[in-house]
Parts: C-alpha cells; structure tokens; sequence
C-alpha cells in the first residue's frame, strides 16, 4: 500500500472515496496506468473492483442512526450497572476504583466511554495517576485508544509514528509508559469499526443518495409542448402554473388546451427515498453489533409473546456478556484487585422483574432458607434496614442462668472485621474434668489455651499449630478478652507456657465490673472456654486443605462459652478481694486494621474504630516508636498489588537478608534490633539477630565476607550524553519493517493544459506524464562482545541493559549521519555562498536576499527547516555591526537582522529558525562545509525501531547486538537549498 493510501486509510475513507472526494471539483484526466500504479488507490490492480475495506473512524460511524443506537445500547447499558468486589466469602467490600475511577468525571461516564471502546476498537485503556498507601490503584485516567501504540498496528497506524517504537513496550502520545501505570482491557469480539466498516459505508452512501434525491425531487406532474406549438415565455409558463394551482383548488376536473401535453410522472417517494436499501444496510449494521434488529427498528420476526424481562435477558446473555465478563475478569486481576477478591457487574436492576415476581421468589428463599430474613430482602429491595428493638442489657450486672445443653453446644457466630483490632484467626475451645478453684484473693484464670496437634475451623478454613509455632513479643501484651471483643478486655497473661500438650495460659484479670462478670461466668462454668487470636501476617503451611501454622503472632486469647479445641478449657479460677494501683490493667497495645482478616468474632455494636495508640517509651526513642505505630498500621507489604506485565515474567526474587553493611537499605537495621533486644526485651528483635549472628560467626572469615560482598552499583552508572537528532526528526516519515524497495510515484511533465479557447474549435489535448522514484532500504547493524566476569560480576540485566542503551544513543546518531550524508551528495541550487573574509555585516545580508528569492520559485517559500553546520553557526552568533552590537542578539533585539535563543539553541535570521546540527560537520575542519535548508516534505526517511538481538552460545562471552532499517531519499530537489560556508581565513 502507497503512502497516499495509508494516509487515507488513517482518515477513515478508503482510497478511492477520498481521491475522488479531492479531485471532483477539479479537472480530470485519465490516469496513465504504466506510470500510476493502482496501488496508490488501495487496490491490488485496476482489474480488481473489490479492495479491502479500511476501518471506518468513530467520528463518521457515529453519524449512522443504528451505529449511534448500537452504541447506546451496549456501552451507556453496561456503565450504568453498579460493579462490586466481592471476598473469598462473597461479602460485598468496597474499592474506592470502582466507585469513582476517575477523579473528575463520573463514574457512568467513564464506564460507558470504556465499553464504547471495546465496541468499536476491541480495546480500552486505563492508566494509573493515583495509589494508596499499599500501591493499589485509587484513580485512573481512561486513554483514548488512538493516542495508545501496542505495536498491533490498530487503532493507530505504524506508518503514523514519529518516533522510534521499540518491541514489547506500550506508547502514550509518543511517550513510553511502564506496565505497572497502565490496564488494558481486551474485547472477545472483532472491532465494530473493522468488522463492520462496509456496513456502515453502505449506510452512509444510501443516506447520501436518499439526501439528494429529497434536495431534487422529480415533479409528480408536468406540462410539455405539443409538436408543432409556438413556444412561450417563462412569464407565460409561471402564470399558466399559477391557473391550474388554483383551478385544482375549486374542482378537480381540469380541461388541458390543445397546445400543452399533460403528463403524470408515476415516481414512488419510498422508492427514491431507498428505503428497502437503507434497511437492509440497518440489518447488517445490527449483524456486525450483534444486536437484534428489532432493536434498531427493524422487524424481522413475527414473535407473539415475548416479554420484557425474556427479552433483556437474551440481549444480556448474547450481546452485554462478552463485554461484561471482560471487564470484571480484568479488574479482578492481582494489579488491580487484592488475591482472593473478584470484580462482578451486579445486573439485577437491569434484570428486575415485577413487583409481584420478586415478592414471591423472596417468599420461597424465606422459606427454603436461601435469604436471611434478617433484613436480606430490603437489602435487595435497595431499602434501609427496619429500626431495631434496643438491644438487652448484657448479664454482668445480675448472676448468670446454669448452662443448658444448647448454650454448650452453639458455636459463635464468625465474621470477618474490618473495624477492629489486627485478630486475623480466632480459633475458639481448656482440659476437660478438671474441677474448677476461685481463689478470691489473685484474681486468675488459668487453662489451655490451645492444644497442639489438633485441627479446628474457623473463618470457613482449618487450621492446626504445634509447639513453638505461636509468637510474642511479651506476655503482657497478650490480652484476656471475652469473645473476642476488643471492647471488653479483661486482663493480660502473667505467663504463657509452651509445653508439648500445647499453650497454658495464666491471666491477671482487671478490677471493674466487666472483670468481675469474666471471673463469675469462669467460676460458674459458663465462660470455660479458652480461644486464640492470631494477628494477620503469620505464616502457615496448606497441607490436605489443613492450614499448619509455621509462625503465628499471638495476640490475644479469650473467655468463650464454645472453644473450637473442645480441650482448651480453663483450669482455675481465682479471684481477690482488693488490688492496688500498682496491678490495675492498662491497655496500651497497639492496635491496626486486618483487612486480609478471615475472622474476627465480634458484633457490629461492639465494634470501635480502631485507635492508634503508642506505648510511652522509657527512653529516647518517641519518633521511631511512633513510627513504628503508624507502619503497623499500614497493609502488609504482601497486599501490594502484582504488575501484569506485556512482556515476559522477570522470576521470583529471593528473599533478602535482614541486615545489610554495604550501605543500602535492607528490611531491618542491625544496631536498632540490637538496642532494642538489649533495652526492652523484644523477642522479635532478638531472634533477628541471635539468627544473623549465628550464621555470620559460625562461618569462616572468607564465608564472612561473602554475606556483604563489594558489588558494582548500576543504579550509580555515569551514562554518556545523548546528541540530538534535529534533521532525522524533521523528515522521518515512518517505519520500516524489512529492506524490500518500494517505489514513490511522482509528477513528471505536464504541457498544454490550458490554452486560450478558440470559438468553435476543440482544445488541442495536453500532455501530463507521471514518474517514480524508488527507494531502497539499507540496514544498520552492530555487536558488542561482553565476557562471561563482567556479566557475572554485575548481572546479566544490568550490564546489557546499561551497553543496550549506548548502542541505542549510537543508532539514533547513524540514523542523523544518515540525513547528512543524504544532503551532501546532492547538488541543490545554492542559497548563499559565504566566507570568513566577507566579514560580518557581508555574512548576514549575503544570506537575506537569497532568502527573499524564495517567493519567487515555483510553490513559493515552503522551505522553513534550516540546519547550520558549527562553523557557520558560530559565525553568524558572533557576528556584530560597525558599532559593535550583536547582529543577532539574545536581548533587545531592536532593529536587528534576527535574534538568537537565550542558550543559543537557535538563531533565528529573519523568519527563519536555524538550528544547530552537529553531523553536518565538526568545528575543527578547514575546508568549506554546507548547511541546508530544506522542505521536510521533499526530504524523507524512514526508519525501524531498533532491534535487540541476544546470543548465548558461546562459553566466555556473551554478543549483544542491534539490527535495523533505514531509507531515506530527496524526492523533490527544488525543496532543497544549499549554503556554502568557507572558515579558511
């Protein structure tokens, strides 16, 4: 395909369509089929009426009624439906995306404008511009589709680029764009506006005709001359109109004189109006959408029941579905929503039956316990919950009823929290037979916490944990709760003891009401069940659908009427009559938010948002201890979103060491660790490094000194400097893909055209010849060996990554040597011819006129690019008038030739912008040099994208090499002028 029909094609109008739109108003001649290949049209060849249809822009296909109604139908149906994120539990979360994912417009809005981008280009694009705290995306900007280059070629063309693609990258407006910043969404279905462009074609050129006809209506009668008759005036003929106007009016028999012939014309309105045409082109548009006609206005069947609820759910089931399942399947991806959340578009309210129908299926899930009747139904109803009766006063304040076989039997009720503390698994059960003591003088429960070796459920999942698997930093800081409610913390554990049966535990219990209920519901045998709870962030091992704790932080344990283990009971009960100021509980435990929680046991009333509070630090130490509250108050780096990358997958990393010496950041810092093991007991710190010192001292010296070995820093690297590529930049026209030669057509002669007309005599015919000019391809190529210490030394990614860049910079120049080169062998007319000698005033106003005979040539002054080559640019930036000032000053430039950029990055003489272009020559050559100025649409080139070629196959080196194409010719030497410039003094 020529260059003219690539450019049509990107318009939207097939080659032919546009070349007649061009050239209708004009003069036309027959085409010399030798010289004018039929590839300038988009054909294979004149004998081929059929050419591929190219893709029709939106901005013409939306002038189509039934594109307009498609349109409206899918993309305006789909982003009116709510979408929701729904957990491993199919709980309805909320993401703050999905509710508004774009900050200055509408969710509907930005919705719609994403299917309507499916629909018509099979793609649709979002990039990131805001994230929270853990990286997830929290507002997006939707990218029109033809501002995106994936390398696919569609929507935009890559004969439309104007800089250099490299493979495997995605291009925003000529800019890359990291994977990370950008979400694609693909389309199942062919795109509307290639798959469907004959359809819509046809629809436009009936429209057209039917327009024409409307404008030039035949007449429905007429009257016409008989043979032999006398003709008569225009003022005769208007008042015999006018007559029979008026005669038909009063009767409707009329008498026609002999001279006239009355005539009707019998034309059909509808069939002018092609109305069997304009609706089948309706029928194929609906085709290609995949709508049902009847939707568009066209009926094509004789159904005789088909109700509205029948009928939304066909067209959600064959036409919103594809569209529908690609969105929320793409949205529910690891970059965008967290593991174990899926993204649904709810199409209730487009699927709402009656009032009548939905009542009843309410009634029979009521009554087959599908729905809770706990407000379920107004939910769906999209009401509010009724009021509730206020809840009965807890039985703290009187004495506790005798359990009943069905209290001990009732498991509790397992949520997931979302505004309470970090419990992430409660799993609930202390030994059985034991008799209960109350010792009032302690105040303690003592009991198993939780036994080991055994499995329990909870949050859905099943769970076991053996000795040594639960962690704390200190006793103290696992707190006695009942069920699990934060709200009601009782006590603290004096001590925990891991023995092999599993974790004892022994509480000291708070003065208050609240720990006088613990210690009576204990005592009395209701509240005899001890539970854990595990912070989030533990880890564990899934073996037989069992989840095997590996490290667990221990958190808390509570008083429960039903524990999991059903041998984790309390032992003892004992409690005192007085306490002193020094055993009062205080609570300073660090609270954060479990949003990865499996299960909290906790009601909606006894839930408190969570607090952050700091423990007062016995030294100095405030800002890292606040630190750390917020940090812990922030998600786990595991909840970090995952990059869908375009290209292949890196690997997994390793997991770094704890501590690093070499002067980058590692995960945690060995002196802090150190100090506060040494100063506050914490556990966690202090097995962080007993660990590290372990493995450091038990090694030899070299070992040592592998841990933290001296490594080369690429991050640091001191990269070379980048020439520009002004005269490349100007003229490139494209890309290539392989060097085959192709062939420009072009003007050749064209004589006697017009002439003066001569009355009565023909015109003598013209002359008009067309030429080509071919143009082949050459390659650029080049190789660099790298040796098997260097790669290993400084990783193979790094270090071809850092030469990948210098034999990219090196390319960029070859392609600007390229354009010079070009310039050099060709004989353009001259501009000026310049020396040193001829002085200042001399060297500037040589340059003017040659500058003002432009407006004289054939097409005028259409050259603006001009390139100095160093000599001469320096030449003219120094040169000064008699009483010194600057020809072409960067201040005040007043009655002056010109001016020059405040970095000399110009010089501007006259009205032309002349930049400095380093490949046309060196400062430090003696011989005359040449600087140009140019048409850039008479100079051409065309270049690939540079490609990255790696060999492996040798053992002591490793070939990275670059490989590419590049053309380039004048195709008009008339746009080209030459300034000489001699620097010899």
């Amino acid at each position: 395909m020529g260059i003219l029909a690539r450019f049509a094609q990107a318009l939207g109008r097939d080659p032919v369509t546009s070349f007649a739109l061009e050239t209708q108003a004009a003069l036309a001649y027959a085409v010399d089929a030798s010289s004018v290949p039929a590839q300038i049209f988009g054909l294979t060849g004149y004998g081929d009426p059929i050419a591929k249809a190219a893709p029709v822009v939106r901005e013409i296909a939306i002038q189509v009624p039934a594109v307009k109604r498609a349109r409206d139908l899918i993309a305006a149906t789909i982003g009116q439906l709510p979408a929701e994120v729904l957990d491993s539990k199919k709980a309805v979360t909320r993401n703050p995306l999905l509710d508004q994912p774009e900050r200055y417009r509408a969710r509907v809005i930005t919705m719609t404008l994403t299917v309507e981008d499916l629909l018509f280009y099979a793609k649709a694009w979002w990039q990131v511009i805001e994230r929270d705290g853990a990286g997830w995306p929290t507002f997006v900007k939707r990218l029109n589709p033809l501002d995106v280059d994936d390398g696919t070629g569609w929507p935009l063309l890559p004969e439309l680029r104007d800089y250099v693609y490299e493979p495997g990258k995605v291009y925003v407006n000529g800019k890359h764009v990291p994977d990370a910043d950008l979400i694609r969404f693909d389309s199942p279905n062919e795109a509307f506006l290639y798959a469907g462009a004959r359809a819509i074609r046809t629809s436009l050129r009936l429209d057209a005709s039917a327009a024409n006809y409307a404008e030039g209506a035949p007449p429905a009668d007429y009257f016409e001359p008989r043979e032999g008759a006398d003709p008569i005036s225009d003022d005769d003929v208007q008042a015999l109109l006018d007559a029979w106007k008026a005669a038909r009016l009063k009767r409707s028999t009329a008498y026609v004189p002999a001279a006239l012939k009355y005539t009707v014309s019998g034309f059909d309105p509808q069939k002018l109006q092609l109305q069997e045409a304009r609706q089948h082109a309706v029928v194929e548009i609906a085709r290609a959408s995949g709508i049902e006609p009847e939707a568009l206005g066209v009926s094509t069947t004789s159904r005789t029941y088909f109700n509205a609820y029948d009928k939304r759910k066909e067209f959600t089931d064959f036409v919103l579905s594809p569209y529908v399942v690609a969105i929320e399947e793409r949205l529910s991806m690891a970059d965008v929503t967290r593991r174990g959340h899926v993204v649904k578009i709810n199409l209730d309210a487009f699927l709402r039956s009656s009032a009548k129908e939905r009542y009843e299926a309410y009634e029979i899930g009521l009554r087959v316990g599908a729905i809770d009747p706990d407000g379920e139904v107004r939910e769906l109803e999209g009401k509010p919950p009724l009021p509730k009766a206020k809840p009965a006063p807890r039985p703290q304040d009187t004495p506790p009823d005798e359990p009943t076989d069905s209290d001990e039997g009732t498991p509790p009720v397992t949520n997931h929290r979302f505004d309470a503390p970090e419990v992430a698994v409660a799993l609930e059960a202390t030994p059985p037979g034991v008799t209960f003591k109350v010792n009032r003088e302690t105040r303690t429960i003592t009991g198993l916490a939780v036994p080991y070796g055994h499995t329990a459920e909870s949050g859905g999942l099943t769970w076991s944990f053996s000795k040594g698997t639960l962690t704390y930093a200190d006793a103290k800081r696992v707190k006695l709760l009942i069920s699990h409610d934060w709200s009601r913390a009782v006590g603290y554990a004096a001590s925990l003891e891991d023995t092999d049966d599993g974790l004892v535990a022994s509480f000291k219990v708070a003065r208050g009401p609240e720990g006088d209920f613990a210690l009576q519901m204990a005592e009395d045998g209701v509240y005899d069940g001890l539970s854990i709870g595990v912070a989030a962030g533990g880890r564990f091992d899934v073996k037989d659908g069992v989840n095997h704790a590996v490290s667990a932080p221990l958190v808390e344990i509570s008083l429960t009427p039903a524990p999991a283990y059903d041998s984790a009971r309390v032992t003892s009960v004992a409690a005192e009559a007085t306490h002193t100021k020094k055993e009062s509980l205080v609570d300073n435990e660090t609270k954060t938010e479990a949003t990865e929680a499996p299960a909290v046991t906790a009601s909606a009333e006894q839930a408190a948002a969570p607090v952050i509070t700091v423990e007062a630090p016995k030294f100095d130490g405030l800002a890292d201890a606040i630190g750390q509250a917020i940090a812990a108050h922030l998600p786990k780096p595991d909840e970090k979103p995952e990059v869908v990358k375009a290209a292949a997958d890196e690997g997994v990393k390793a997991e770094p060491l704890p501590y690093r010496f070499d002067g980058l950041r590692a995960s945690h810092d060995f002196s802090t660790d150190l100090f506060a093991f040494a100063r506050e007991g914490d556990g966690e710190a202090g097995a962080r490094v007993e660990k590290f010192m372990n493995v450091a001292f038990a090694a030899s010296t070299p070992d040592v000194a592998a841990l933290n070995p001296a490594r080369p820093r690429p991050d640091l690297y001191v990269d070379n400097l980048d020439f520009g590529t002004p005269m490349s930049d100007a003229v490139r026209k494209g890309t290539l893909g392989d060097q085959t030669p192709f062939v420009l057509p072009k003007f050749g002669t064209a004589t006697n055209l017009v002439a003066a007309h001569v009355e009565g005599t023909a015109p003598t015919p013209g002359g008009f010849t067309a030429t080509s000019q071919t143009v082949t391809p050459g390659a650029l190529s080049g190789k660099v060996e790298i040796t098997r210490e260097v790669i290993d030394a400084g990783g193979s990614p790094q270090v071809s990554g850092l030469i990948w860049n210098e034999m990219v910079r090196a390319y960029n120049e070859a392609v600007e040597e390229r354009v010079a080169t070009l310039l050099d062998a060709a004989t353009p007319a001259q501009l000026a011819t310049l020396a040193v000698a001829d002085g200042n005033e001399v060297l500037a106003n040589k340059i003017l006129p040659g500058l003002a005979q432009l407006q004289f040539i054939r097409g005028g002054a259409r050259m603006r690019d001009l390139f100095l080559e160093e000599n001469l640019f320096m030449a003219l930036a120094a040169a000064k008038y008699a009483d010194g000032r600057n020809i072409f000053p960067i201040l005040n430039p007043t009655n002056a030739q010109g001016r020059s950029e405040a970095d000399w990055g110009s010089i501007q003489i006259g009205s032309y912008v002349g930049r400095p272009a380093w490949a046309l020559g060196s400062g430090s050559q003696v011989n005359a040099e040449s600087s140009y100025l140019l048409n850039s649409n008479d100079v051409s080139q065309w270049v690939s994208a540079p490609k990255r070629f790696s060999f492996d196959y040798r053992v002591e080196k490793v070939d990275l090499a670059v490989w590419g194409y590049e053309a380039s010719a004048i195709t008009r030497l008339a746009g080209v002028r030459e300034l000489s410039y001699d620097p010899a003094p």
